[in-house]
């Protein structure tokens, strides 16, 4: 049943106009709600954004897409402390966490998770597009070494337990990045290390070169599926061993959903890698938790963002009206796809 709903849904999805309408839709409420604001704080761009995606729908075939979110008051950011360099620093872990979830009929077949760390461009140079990058918190969000948590949900979650997130795919962390214009980029950590000049700072047309780069080398969208099980690029032989998967690469040549983003260069690409869910590192596929304490740590988010459990690997609503609505003082938005025809 579950290979039935994933393949109908690849093949509806893939091939749907009105699919695509509903994204460039979702586009463009995007980009008005940007417009207008650019050049204002980010946690008001963060806000505003917020007020777009949540309830944002599309059902039809054998799935349905839906994205709620959440702006967090109250509380400190999420401080980890860590080794940078030799030396002890402590820095924000995100300002925006991103949930991806696949449910079959409430069982979790994909759970990821993205932190994203959003950026102003410089209001100095009109020429182009430029941001200042901290070396620090870029190499925390680049590397994942092993943390504590200071203060906010980590520091509650873990107390001064040591934390360790996987980060296999690279896609954990990552940077939002608005321009003057009134558009907004995606990018890896790692790729904005890779773009970034010498004096540590961040221009569009370094990310432009490097995304060039990345796709004449045929690694722009191929290349980075990570199964979750071996943690090996492009095993979907090892996902088409499992008893419900239905495909291989060679089937596809590369997957257009549940997939690893590299660049994502205006909102359209943005929208387009969030609802295929190619943004963020799995903690769990296909029943298997494959990071713990990031596993632990979303499912944790979750509950007190929006009231939803996941207890034996199944999605649960919380009936209780009374949901703390408040966490880590960053904004959390749950982009989730529950297949086969049971939405309730």
């Amino acid at each position: 049943m579950i290979r039935d709903a994933i393949r109908e849904f690849h093949e509806y999805y893939y091939s749907s106009v009105d699919f695509k309408k509903w994204r460039s839709n979702f586009s463009r409420e995007i980009y008005a709600c940007l417009k207008p604001n650019i050049g204002l704080h980010e946690d008001v761009l963060i806000t505003e954004l917020c007020k777009v995606m949540s309830g944002q729908e599309f059902r039809a075939g054998s799935g349905r897409i839906f994205i709620e979110s959440n702006k967090a008051h109250g509380y400190s950011t999420s401080g980890v402390e860590f080794d940078y360099i030799g030396e002890n620093v402590k820095k924000e872990l995100a300002d925006m966490i991103i949930i991806s979830a696949v449910t079959f009929q409430r069982e979790v077949l994909f759970l990821k998770t993205a932190f994203i760390q959003n950026k102003n461009a410089n209001r100095g140079n009109k020429r182009t597009d430029s941001w200042s990058i901290d070396q620090e918190q870029l190499f925390l969000l680049k590397n994942f070494p092993s943390f504590v948590g200071v203060h906010g949900i980590i520091d509650r979650m873990f107390g001064r337990k040591q934390v360790d997130f996987m980060n296999h795919s690279g896609t954990l962390g990552n940077y939002g990045l608005f321009t003057l214009q009134g558009d907004l980029a995606f990018l890896t950590a790692r790729n904005v290390f890779c773009a970034q000049k010498a004096s540590g700072g961040l221009s569009f047309e370094s990310i432009r070169n490097a995304a060039n780069a990345s796709a004449t080398s045929h690694s722009y969208y191929q290349g980075s599926q990570f199964c979750g099980r071996c943690h090996r690029k492009h095993c979907m032989d090892c996902f088409e061993g499992h008893r419900e998967y239905p495909m291989s690469l060679s089937q596809l040549n590369y997957l257009p959903f549940f997939n690893n983003y590299s660049y994502a260069l205006n909102v359209y690409e943005v929208v387009k890698d969030l609802t295929c869910f190619n943004i963020g590192e799995p903690s769990c596929a296909f029943g298997r938790i494959t990071d713990r304490d990031l596993f632990d740590f979303t499912a944790k988010i979750l509950h007190k963002s929006f009231g939803y459990t996941i207890a034996e690997n199944r999605f649960f609503d919380n009936e209780n009206e009374n949901i703390y609505r408040d966490e880590g003082g960053a904004t959390v938005i749950l982009n989730r796809l529950e297949l086969g025809k049971n939405y309730g």
